[in-house]
């Protein structure tokens, strides 16, 4: 997948057979948080089963939320109960062998029928991808150039934002995205704003840091938040200074050291998890710790 969402193709090398096979396609995925609901207030990545550089090769992200909001629970029951309702209707109808439909009937079809079938929309979407193809404008280019080197300047200054290559070339695709979806051959800085509305939507979305509420690219890259990062590196540093010192680190004092840079201990215990799972230290004994540098040191 890595491959053939980046590179747009797959290298295969079996029986003796080296080749490449193209895969310019679109690529719709869906997936369930791992405890059924999003939580707002852990990073999108720690909810999701999936690899933060599989993640980082797609242009869109939207969390599906399930927000109470009695105007729209409201709006959202009428419509299912109503497509039930004409369903039951004609069913009625048939068994009685009456084919005239009731003014209600008219009524309620036309609220739960689409504005325009899925026929017609997949020969438009059809005729779209094949016979449009977009050229960028001087003033398309300029615009999303201007946006993202504003979002490099921004991660520079705050050291939370990490826009790379990828976000750029993805605002390229759903620019040309607006323009063939208008049957237009060129891409308009209407286009452009459409694209980084959407990107701009989608990052708010699902790679905002909960601790600091900025965004941060860092979350979909590696996996874990530019503060986290940051953190652990504070800690990791606390762990190595101190195994100059003395031959195991006590976990009292790493928690202790944690508690004057802000942390609570459960935070502190969760860095050094992490630390633990990527290998930087290991714990010889319960309630102490040692970085693997020492560790290499002695052998």
């Amino acid at each position: 997948m890595h491959e053939a969402l980046e590179q747009q193709q797959i290298s295969v090398a079996k029986a003796g057979i080296v080749t490449k096979f193209k895969t310019e396609t679109s690529v719709l995925a869906a997936a369930n948080p791992k405890y059924s609901r999003f939580d707002p207030y852990q990073p999108f990545i720690e909810q999701v089963d999936l690899p933060a550089s599989l993640i980082s090769r797609f242009d869109l992200f939207f969390m599906i939320k399930d927000v109470l909001d009695k105007t729209k629970d409201t709006e959202i029951a009428g419509h299912i109960l109503k497509s039930h309702r004409v369903g039951e209707m004609i069913a009625d109808k048939k068994n009685k062998g009456n084919a005239k439909k009731s003014k209600e009937m008219k009524e309620l079809e036309e609220l739960v029928t689409p504005k325009i079938d899925s026929d017609t929309l997949k020969k438009y979407i059809s005729y779209a991808r094949q016979r449009i193809s977009p050229v960028m404008s001087e003033s398309s280019m300029k615009s999303l150039s201007e946006y993202y080197v504003s979002l490099r300047e921004q991660g520079r200054k705050e050291g939370a934002y990490s826009a790379t290559h990828r976000q750029l070339e993805g605002l390229i695709r759903l620019s040309e995205a607006s323009a063939r979806i208008r049957l237009s051959n060129e891409v308009t800085i209407g286009d452009t704003e459409r694209a980084i509305r959407l990107l701009r939507t989608s990052l708010q979305d699902l790679v905002t840091d909960p601790e600091t509420g900025k965004i941060d690219i860092d979350i979909i890259t590696s996996g874990q938040t530019h503060t986290m990062l940051s953190n652990m590196k504070k800690v990791l540093a606390f762990i190595k200074e101190k195994a100059l010192e003395t031959d195991m680190v006590p976990l009292e004092e790493v928690l202790e050291n944690g508690k004057a840079m802000g942390m609570d201990s459960e935070k502190v215990r969760e860095l050094l998890d992490r630390l633990d799972k990527s290998g930087d230290i290991y714990r010889p004994k319960h309630g102490f710790i040692r970085p693997t540098s020492a560790r290499s040191k002695d052998r």
